[in-house]
């Protein structure tokens, strides 16, 4: 991973990383700053209204984030044949996607964090008085939980596109149709890119170990194609 973040340096991932977390992170102050009207006087907890109300538009911005920093981590392979050139040698490329993968994971709970404390500093202002901290932390887990499958995914759609515009246009596409599914379908909710659309608070108990299942079957799936396609690029050269 130390490798990973060296690579980085002059890429301007951090300033798009930084810059897309501010927005996601932002719209519900923005949100509540021009509609505040709207909200405050709902039942139920201010942490509640705020992340229902908040929920779909962050959890696009968050995907899209997600997609863009895949994007721009195998970018910087391909350039100049980078990656061609170290399959040449006796390296794991599953080392060089590992590194990747827990690089995004540290980016990942950044972004996360920020986005707390936008939510928090809207309870306080908005919703002086009501604990809020549990409810939050519990939403942004299941939120980074349920990001993880997406953002392997979306590596391994980078690591097989060459340019890096295929890879942001096949990410874009798989979000969109995402809104598209509809909430009744229990089977489609559990794919990666539509799973971080759910609250936890919307699906029952057994919903949600069933979430945390798919979540897990679906690394495994994502570390099981990453090695086959390997063992295919290495075969090709």
């Amino acid at each position: 991973m130390f490798c990973e973040f060296r690579k980085i340096k002059r890429t301007g991932f951090f300033p798009v990383w930084l810059a897309g977390a501010l927005l996601s992170g932002g719209f519900p102050l923005l949100n509540m700053a021009f509609r505040a009207e709207n909200y405050t006087g709902l039942p139920g907890s201010g942490i509640s209204i705020l992340l229902k109300a908040n929920w779909q538009t962050s959890a696009m911005m968050n995907l899209m984030l997600l997609i863009l920093g895949a994007c721009i981590l195998y970018h910087i392979e391909f350039a100049d044949n980078g990656l061609q050139k170290m399959l040449t040698l006796p390296l794991r490329e599953s080392r060089i996607f590992l590194g990747k993968f827990l690089l995004m994971i540290l980016a990942w709970l950044t972004a996360l964090a920020e986005e707390c404390l936008f939510y928090g500093f809207c309870c306080v202002r908005w919703f002086p008085g009501e604990p809020f901290l549990p409810e939050l932390l519990r939403g942004f887990g299941w939120f980074f939980l349920t990001g993880l499958p997406t953002l392997g995914f979306m590596l391994l759609i980078s690591s097989l596109c060459r340019n890096m515009w295929v890879s942001l246009g096949a990410g874009v596409v798989l979000v969109f149709a995402a809104t598209l599914v509809p909430e009744t379908s229990s089977a489609l909710s559990l794919l990666p890119f539509v799973l971080p659309y759910r609250l936890p608070e919307t699906a029952g108990t057994g919903d949600v170990w069933l979430s945390l299942a798919a979540v897990f079957a679906e690394l495994v799936l994502c570390i099981l194609l990453q090695r086959i396609l390997t063992l295919f690029r290495r075969s090709a050269l």
